[in-house]
């Protein structure tokens, strides 16, 4: 539909999701979820808007405001809908792909992925494509100068250290944890944390 691109960027569905978790179910409120519920059909068959919506936990949202109870009897028939048709085009995307683009943007922030288990567990196989690449590239980016981006790399790493059975064996191969063994002396409390739980996951037998 004309205007889904503008509609679908990050900072627009963003906004849509704060508002979809802080809302409470109420007479008055029926009628702006009804309004939501139209603007995320219109924006379903868009992939920037699925890619959004899942990086904001659209679908789940949706899940639970379908469960409630509303004046408006067929509302609660819409808003599954609506679920039903963006689940569809959630299994149309790669989530790899979408996880790649992300981190050789050099810009990482904790979107679904990253603290997703079926996430990890349906692609931690795919850190090894092009001799391991995408650790190379998690690596480099905890020099970055974005705290959050130093967080999330980090926070990946830990993951993929523990999940994966070469995953420590292949950390040390790209001197990862010198450089995450470096950031616990990190100024920012919020890297230091990130990286004393990356180095103990380090030093744990993988699973």
């Amino acid at each position: 539909p004309e205007g889904s691109a503008e509609l679908s960027t990050d900072e627009f569905v963003s906004i849509l999701g704060r508002m979809l978790s802080v809302m409470s179910v109420k007479s008055e409120t029926e009628v702006l979820i009804r309004v939501m519920v139209a603007i995320i059909k219109q924006l379903n068959p868009n992939t920037i808007f699925i890619e959004s919506a899942y990086d904001n936990d659209i679908l789940r949202l949706l899940r639970v405001y379908q469960t409630k109870h509303y004046v408006d009897p067929e509302l609660p028939t819409n808003i599954a809908q609506v679920a039903d048709e963006l689940m569809k085009g959630l299994k149309h995307i790669s989530l790899w792909d979408k996880y790649v683009r992300e981190v050789n943007s050099g810009s990482l922030r904790f979107s679904v992925s990253h603290k997703s288990d079926i996430f990890w567990k349906q692609n931690i196989e795919r850190f090894g494509e092009n001799n391991y690449q995408i650790l190379v590239t998690l690596t480099n980016l905890l020099q970055s100068e974005d705290e959050t981006t130093v967080v999330v790399a980090c926070h990946d790493l830990g993951e993929y250290a523990t999940r994966s059975p070469v995953g420590r064996v292949k950390l040390e191969e790209f001197n990862t944890k010198t450089k995450v063994l470096a950031l616990i002396n990190s100024k920012n409390p919020k890297i230091q944390r990130e990286a004393l739980r990356t180095t103990q996951l380090l030093l744990l037998r993988s699973q």
